[in-house]
């Protein structure tokens, strides 16, 4: 599959109320690192009407960085109200890292912000949840944090293009 192109596969506990560290789940991350390809999972409370505080505890991921130390994970939507944990966890664990898909950058903790301008400048990256998610206005809220210039192109781009393992040049 990664041959046509499959660069990650996403995770949406709150959808299937599996939490992503039952042991169904776990057929599907060893073939993504036998693949080599990333998994994101949804953590945090989520904005629908369904229960999302237990299948979507950022907790969760402590369990599948421990058991599948190869696989690339990826916290995706922020994982409020933890943020603080999730910093502690992205220290922890060297392929973890988290998103901002679905979630206003204007919203991000100051906690979160001094992370990305200091030890996690590597580990946080923008994402609009594009087409669910206003792109423009997201963006625009995104170059209007208080980032410094290098982490702010590190979360705007690198991030994306390493983590997803994503070779992106611009042609003229």
């Amino acid at each position: 599959m990664a041959k046509q192109g499959l660069k990650v596969l996403k995770v949406v506990p709150f959808a299937s109320q599996i939490p992503p560290n039952d042991r169904i789940m776990y057929p599907l991350y060893a073939k993504c690192v036998e693949m080599k390809i990333a998994v994101t999972i949804n953590v945090g409370i989520c904005a629908p009407l369904y229960a999302s505080g237990t299948a979507q505890n950022p907790l969760a991921l402590d369990d599948i960085c421990l058991d599948f130390p190869d696989l690339v994970v990826i916290g995706a939507h922020m994982g409020h109200p933890w943020e603080t944990l999730l910093i502690r966890l992205m220290e922890k664990y060297e392929n973890l890292y988290l998103m901002t898909s679905a979630y206003g950058p204007k919203y991000i903790i100051p906690e979160m912000i001094e992370f990305i301008n200091g030890r996690g400048s590597h580990k946080v990256m923008f994402s609009a949840d594009w087409p669910l998610g206003g792109f423009d206005r997201f963006i625009e809220q995104a170059v209007n944090l208080p980032l410094k210039e290098e982490s702010m192109r590190q979360f705007l781009r690198e991030n994306a293009l390493r983590v997803f393992n994503w070779d992106w040049t611009f042609k003229e």
